[in-house]
């Protein structure tokens, strides 16, 4: 999803089922044709939107404030996930700036509006509050923040699991906020799922599993009032990435079905049948357009307008 800055290609599946794609302006034309299969066009050159992008999301001093935690916060990642990577649980004593961080990603994928994240608005705002009391452009009133507002900042009942990209694809990161659990708050980020609670009596909530990860999983994990903060490593990302992809498909398929009958009963006054539906989505499916541009808008307009008209 995101690489260097505008040397990235980047995919976003919306929410209604189609692709949309966002291509670095520093990227090179035997790159673009490599993967696409073709030049772009001069329509989507015109619209090439970056699509993880939003401008003034947050004022200069916060900005400024998230840059020192995040600083503070690599240098213990690279030292915790390299020279531990083979143990099943990761712990840090002092996993408060971590907690601060995931709030602050789930806090500013929230109001990005771009990625569908669960974050209930009540738990928001309780985040929000308590992130601009913690935050410091100031390294040493930072962690004394931490350490004065400590309860306040583990009371999130909060399971973190760590999934290491797979060996060459360290530049494919994904962000992933589509679920259908409503408790707890769930999203990839990169290497990383989190899953926040705002009250401990939420653990208790009944769910099956989220990207695979079952409930028991995340509730043996849970940091609530903790000594020592817990992430725990999952071996296999392919699982994950299946779950993914699973889900993602299923959700596009009734997204492009729901809206085929929409458009059909709005042009032909009248609903498709069964099988209409079907040959529909076979044409869309085994359409001859590569898998990055089969689901675009206009490949998506394509084939909709030859089953409108036949």
């Amino acid at each position: 999803m995101i690489g260097k800055r505008d040397n990235e290609i980047g995919f976003k599946i919306s929410s209604l089922g189609y692709v949309e794609k966002y291509i670095g302006r520093e990227v090179s034309t035997s790159t673009i044709e490599e993967v696409f299969n073709r030049e772009l066009t001069d329509e989507e050159i015109d619209k090439n939107t970056n699509l993880f992008v939003i401008d003034n999301l947050l004022c200069s001093q916060c900005e400024s404030k998230l840059g020192v935690l995040e600083g503070s916060c690599a240098v213990d990642f690279k030292s915790t996930f390299c020279q531990k990577s083979n143990c099943e649980i990761l712990t840090y004593q002092n996993g408060l700036q971590f907690r601060i961080l995931f709030y602050s990603i789930l806090l500013r994928l929230h109001y990005s509006n771009k990625h569908n994240c669960n974050l209930n608005p009540v738990l928001a705002r309780r985040l929000k509050r308590l992130i601009n009391k913690t935050l410091s452009s100031e390294k040493k009133e930072l962690l004394n923040n931490l350490s004065k507002y400590r309860s306040e900042i583990e009371t999130f009942p909060m399971s973190v699991f760590y999934a290491p990209m797979l060996e060459g694809e360290s530049s494919g990161n994904m962000i992933y906020t589509h679920n259908d659990v409503s408790i707890p708050c769930v999203s990839m980020i990169n290497e990383f799922i989190v899953c926040l609670y705002c009250t401990n009596t939420q653990t208790q909530f009944d769910f099956g599993e989220v990207y695979s990860i079952d409930k028991t999983q995340i509730l043996s994990n849970i940091n609530y009032r903790e000594s020592e903060f817990r992430i725990k490593q999952i071996d296999d990302r392919n699982i994950i990435n299946a779950s993914l992809l699973k889900d993602s498909a299923h959700e596009m398929h009734l997204n492009l079905r729901s809206n085929y009958c929409q458009i059909f009963k709005k042009v032909r006054k009248e609903n498709p049948s069964n099988q209409q539906v079907k040959d529909f989505m076979n044409d869309l499916v085994n359409d001859d357009e590569s898998g990055l541009n089969k689901y675009t808008i206009p490949n998506l307009a394509k084939v909709m307008h030859r089953h409108l008209i036949s």
